[in-house]
């Protein structure tokens, strides 16, 4: 009866986990890999600065395990995610930032995300979500049950307010939105209205300045 359960466990052990590291931070992205790679069951696969380097590196060959910042210039975490997951959904996503709070948090979970991983961190942490989510196919850690637990708190977009959302925390005007969407301005404005409402702001740079600080969108910087 014990056959099954200590052959899958030795199999696990003794597999190669290939991981890609997707951070535009040069100096904290080298030093991750070199951390990670101190662990004998795991090869890199791959690194990035951004989600766009990232997909086109990994389009033909996805690794077990993308680890993904969440504040990118270009194609930030919740773009490269949610694409992650459509078109590699057998790949694990491990997002990663150094703003845990519960908005990042909950926002890159609902996108795709496995789990949550803090840059603050031990090497051990990352080192157990890595396995976790390769073995399980998901990781909870303090971060992300506090996170669930707040979330009943937090307030809650449609797909179409998150997209709108996302636009309206980078340097687009209202019409450029509307364009890049295909919808009307005054589409933009009833969404942007009840945007503000949810997350009790009365502008536009309130916002974005909450965004910032909570490591909700990291294309505008």
């Amino acid at each position: 009866m014990f056959v099954t359960p200590l052959h899958e466990y030795y199999s696990f052990m003794n597999a190669t986990i290939t991981f890609a590291v997707c951070d535009d931070h040069t100096l904290f992205r080298k030093t991750l890999i070199a951390t990670l790679l101190n662990f004998k069951q795991l090869s890199l696969l791959t690194e990035a600065q951004n989600g766009k380097e990232l997909i086109f590196k990994i389009s033909t060959n996805p690794p077990h395990i993308i680890i993904v910042d969440i504040r990118m210039p270009g194609m930030d975490g919740y773009e490269t995610i949610t694409y992650l997951k459509q078109h590699f959904p057998d790949t694990k996503i491990i997002a990663l930032s150094g703003y845990d709070n519960e908005y990042a948090i909950n926002m890159v979970l609902e996108k795709g995300a496995d789990t949550f991983i803090s840059k603050n961190d031990e090497p051990e942490d990352m080192y157990l979500a890595i396995t976790d989510v390769y073995e399980k196919g998901f990781h909870i850690n303090k971060w992300v049950r506090e996170a669930k637990r707040k979330l009943k708190h937090l307030p809650k977009l449609t797909l179409k307010e998150n997209e709108i959302f996302q636009f309206l925390c980078r340097d687009l005007t209202y019409g450029q939105i509307a364009e890049q969407l295909n919808i009307s301005i005054k589409t933009v404005d009833r969404h942007r209205d009840e945007i503000f409402r949810k997350f009790n702001v009365n502008s536009r740079t309130s916002l974005i300045i909450f965004s910032l600080n909570n490591g909700l969108t990291g294309s505008a910087l």
